[in-house]
């Protein structure tokens, strides 16, 4: 009797140790999730905000990079700067494909993101007869690689 009594305890023992290791196992695999998702949600809005900065003129259309962010609160983020011409037609010349590299250094973690900008800032406005450079690009059967 005394020793179905020990059995009894050391197996409530053994189930209560496997089922608070699934349990951490589970909340450390929530906490990872929920720091990826800010730390992407973080790059996305940095990622906006440079490519706003290109677009208002304020970062120069040039490869650079990379550079520390000085915000308070994003301390250990960079970001970079890749410019490319989108493409080698005439019509075209001034279209440019950027990819904005976000990166932070302490998490290791990288974020990518890529657009296409003129390097006029003129060019993608309508014009008298109501065309824009995008009907160009319609004409022109789109960009290399499938782009629209």
């Amino acid at each position: 009797m005394h020793g179905s009594v020990l059995l009894e305890v050391v197996l409530a023992i053994a189930l209560f140790f496997m089922t608070a290791t699934f349990v951490m196992s589970a909340l450390n695999g929530s906490l990872s999730a929920v720091r990826t998702a800010q730390l992407e949600a973080d790059a996305a809005d940095l990622s906006i905000t440079v490519l706003s900065e290109v677009q208002l003129g304020l970062i120069p259309l040039t490869s650079d990079g990379p550079v520390a962010i000085e915000l308070k609160g994003y301390e250990g983020w960079s970001w970079q700067l890749v410019v490319n011409d989108a493409s080698e037609t005439a019509e075209l010349a001034d279209l440019k494909q950027i990819e904005i590299v976000i990166q932070h250094e302490t998490e290791g973690f990288t974020h990518r993101t890529s657009h296409l900008i003129w390097n006029d800032p003129n060019r993608g406005l309508p014009t008298e007869d109501g065309a824009d450079d995008l009907d160009l690009l319609g004409e022109l059967g789109g960009l290399p690689g499938g782009l629209p």
